[in-house]
């Protein structure tokens, strides 16, 4: 048989609006249960792909533990854990893959530490508000 013109061609059907929520709902029940399953891995399951993409010799090495626990910790802190993975990776591609471990242990320790610490800044204007109110002459009682 011949192909049927463009022009004698049906319209697709259009969901009927239950249709449509139903179908948003399997999506959603989906997505759900992904993120559940996501949840009950293991650190180093969860971050297995990511460091397979960034250094793939990491995961065979004694660090690979206390790395997948750093990125969780990140991942709980709201960080980019793949901007961080990649970026505490970098320095080390020419090293063994023990010391490009032990490197991006180091380095994302170091951010975890930064973003937990208060930065100089918070720290100064937590200190000049804390002092200017300790020398503030108490307001008059109305």
């Amino acid at each position: 048989p011949r192909p049927r013109p463009d022009s004698a061609r049906k319209p697709a059907a259009t969901p009927t609006p239950c249709a449509a929520a139903d179908h948003q709902l399997a999506n959603a029940n989906r997505i759900k249960k992904q993120i559940d399953n996501w949840h009950q891995l293991t650190p180093e399951q969860r971050w297995t792909p990511l460091l397979t993409h960034v250094d793939h010799r990491v995961i065979d090495t004694p660090a690979w533990p206390a790395i997948a626990t750093r990125l969780d910790a990140l991942h709980t802190q709201g960080i980019d854990v793949h901007h961080a993975a990649a970026a505490a990776a970098a320095p080390f591609n020419n090293h063994s893959p023990r010391a490009a471990a032990d490197g991006i242990r180091a380095e994302l320790g170091q951010l975890i530490e930064s973003h937990t610490e208060p930065t100089p800044a918070r720290t100064r204007t937590a200190h000049t508000e804390s002092s200017s109110l300790a020398h503030r002459p108490p307001s008059p009682i109305r």
